[in-house]
Protein backbone atom coordinates (compact mmCIF):
# COMPACT_ATOMS: atom_id res chain seq x y z
CA UNK A 1 0.00 0.00 0.00
CA UNK A 2 2.57 2.47 0.87
CA UNK A 3 4.37 2.03 -2.48
CA UNK A 4 1.57 3.29 -4.23
CA UNK A 5 0.60 6.56 -1.71
CA UNK A 6 4.28 7.69 -1.95
CA UNK A 7 4.35 7.91 -6.49
CA UNK A 8 0.79 9.47 -5.69
CA UNK A 9 2.00 11.90 -3.08
CA UNK A 10 4.89 13.10 -5.42
CA UNK A 11 2.98 13.05 -8.98
CA UNK A 12 -0.36 14.44 -7.97
CA UNK A 13 -0.31 16.27 -4.92
CA UNK A 14 2.81 17.84 -4.66
CA UNK A 15 2.33 20.14 -8.11
CA UNK A 16 -1.02 21.04 -7.13
CA UNK A 17 0.52 22.21 -3.58
CA UNK A 18 2.60 24.05 -5.44
CA UNK A 19 0.28 25.97 -7.72
CA UNK A 20 -1.88 26.68 -4.66
CA UNK A 21 0.54 28.11 -2.78
CA UNK A 22 1.91 30.22 -5.74
CA UNK A 23 -2.00 31.29 -6.66
CA UNK A 24 -2.43 32.07 -3.00
CA UNK A 25 0.69 34.46 -2.58
CA UNK A 26 -0.11 35.93 -6.04
CA UNK A 27 -3.81 36.05 -4.44
CA UNK A 28 -2.97 37.79 -1.01
CA UNK A 29 -0.72 40.67 -2.67
CA UNK A 30 -3.35 41.53 -5.03
CA UNK A 31 -5.73 41.67 -2.28
CA UNK A 32 -3.19 43.76 0.16
CA UNK A 33 -2.67 46.24 -3.21
CA UNK A 34 -6.52 46.46 -3.52
CA UNK A 35 -6.81 47.09 0.74
CA UNK A 36 -4.58 49.99 0.24
CA UNK A 37 -5.99 51.60 -2.48
CA UNK A 38 -9.10 51.24 -0.49
CA UNK A 39 -7.79 52.76 2.94
CA UNK A 40 -6.06 55.64 0.41
CA UNK A 41 -9.95 56.55 -1.16
CA UNK A 42 -11.84 56.60 2.37
CA UNK A 43 -9.05 59.31 3.61
CA UNK A 44 -9.19 61.21 0.69
CA UNK A 45 -5.67 60.77 -0.26
CA UNK A 46 -5.01 61.23 -3.59
CA UNK A 47 -3.59 58.41 -5.40
CA UNK A 48 -0.38 58.92 -7.79
CA UNK A 49 -0.70 58.14 -11.31
CA UNK A 50 2.49 56.26 -11.15
CA UNK A 51 0.94 54.21 -8.43
CA UNK A 52 -0.91 52.08 -11.37
CA UNK A 53 1.46 52.47 -13.89
CA UNK A 54 4.29 50.76 -11.96
CA UNK A 55 2.02 47.58 -11.39
CA UNK A 56 1.24 47.12 -14.91
CA UNK A 57 4.89 47.61 -16.11
CA UNK A 58 5.45 45.16 -13.71
CA UNK A 59 3.75 42.78 -15.60
CA UNK A 60 5.59 43.61 -18.77
CA UNK A 61 9.06 41.19 -19.15
CA UNK A 62 12.06 43.49 -20.10
CA UNK A 63 14.32 41.83 -22.18
CA UNK A 64 17.02 40.60 -20.14
CA UNK A 65 19.82 39.85 -22.29
CA UNK A 66 21.13 38.03 -19.16
CA UNK A 67 18.21 35.56 -19.25
CA UNK A 68 19.77 33.33 -21.60
CA UNK A 69 22.85 32.94 -19.38
CA UNK A 70 21.36 32.62 -16.17
CA UNK A 71 18.76 29.90 -18.06
CA UNK A 72 21.69 27.98 -19.78
CA UNK A 73 23.75 27.81 -16.59
CA UNK A 74 21.35 26.40 -14.14
CA UNK A 75 20.24 24.13 -16.52
CA UNK A 76 23.66 23.07 -17.06
CA UNK A 77 23.85 22.41 -13.09
CA UNK A 78 19.79 20.68 -12.88
CA UNK A 79 21.09 18.52 -15.52
CA UNK A 80 24.41 17.14 -14.26
CA UNK A 81 22.88 16.90 -10.65
CA UNK A 82 20.44 15.06 -11.92
CA UNK A 83 22.55 12.38 -14.18
CA UNK A 84 24.74 12.03 -11.14
CA UNK A 85 21.95 11.46 -8.39
CA UNK A 86 20.38 8.79 -10.63
CA UNK A 87 23.63 7.02 -12.00
CA UNK A 88 24.92 6.75 -8.06
CA UNK A 89 21.39 5.92 -6.80
CA UNK A 90 21.19 3.01 -10.01
CA UNK A 91 24.72 1.93 -9.58
CA UNK A 92 23.69 0.31 -6.18
CA UNK A 93 20.57 -1.39 -7.27
CA UNK A 94 21.45 -4.76 -8.34
CA UNK A 95 18.72 -5.29 -10.55
CA UNK A 96 19.35 -2.19 -12.44
CA UNK A 97 22.89 -1.74 -12.34
CA UNK A 98 23.45 -3.02 -15.69
CA UNK A 99 21.48 -0.24 -17.25
CA UNK A 100 22.34 2.76 -14.50
CA UNK A 101 24.39 4.98 -17.13
CA UNK A 102 21.02 4.69 -19.85
CA UNK A 103 18.54 5.82 -17.23
CA UNK A 104 20.94 8.34 -15.71
CA UNK A 105 21.40 9.53 -19.33
CA UNK A 106 17.92 11.13 -19.19
CA UNK A 107 19.52 13.64 -16.63
CA UNK A 108 21.45 14.72 -19.36
CA UNK A 109 18.43 16.52 -21.52
CA UNK A 110 18.70 19.40 -19.30
CA UNK A 111 22.26 20.17 -18.97
CA UNK A 112 22.38 19.88 -23.31
CA UNK A 113 19.42 22.24 -23.17
CA UNK A 114 21.27 24.65 -21.41
CA UNK A 115 24.52 24.20 -23.40
CA UNK A 116 21.96 25.12 -26.47
CA UNK A 117 21.23 28.27 -24.15
CA UNK A 118 24.61 29.35 -23.49
CA UNK A 119 25.80 29.03 -27.08
CA UNK A 120 22.74 31.14 -28.30
CA UNK A 121 23.69 34.23 -25.92
CA UNK A 122 27.44 33.43 -26.80
CA UNK A 123 26.49 33.95 -30.58
CA UNK A 124 24.17 36.79 -29.68
CA UNK A 125 26.29 38.32 -28.23
CA UNK A 126 29.08 37.68 -31.12
CA UNK A 127 26.34 39.07 -33.47
CA UNK A 128 25.39 42.12 -31.61
CA UNK A 129 28.93 43.31 -31.13
CA UNK A 130 29.66 42.98 -34.84
CA UNK A 131 26.62 44.44 -35.77
CA UNK A 132 27.59 47.39 -33.90
CA UNK A 133 30.63 47.20 -35.72
CA UNK A 134 29.37 47.82 -38.64
CA UNK A 135 26.93 50.17 -37.57
CA UNK A 136 29.94 52.45 -36.52
CA UNK A 137 31.86 51.77 -39.71
CA UNK A 138 28.93 52.76 -41.89
CA UNK A 139 28.43 55.97 -40.07
CA UNK A 140 32.02 56.79 -41.35
CA UNK A 141 31.38 56.63 -44.88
Amino acid sequence: MEDVLVPICICVIMPVAIVLIVYLSRYRTQQSKNELIAKALEKGVPLDPNFFKNAQDAKIKKDNPMKLFTWGVSLIGLGLGVFFLLYILLKVQPVVSSSALGIACSGLIPALVGAGLLVSFYAGRYYKKHEEEQKKSDSYK
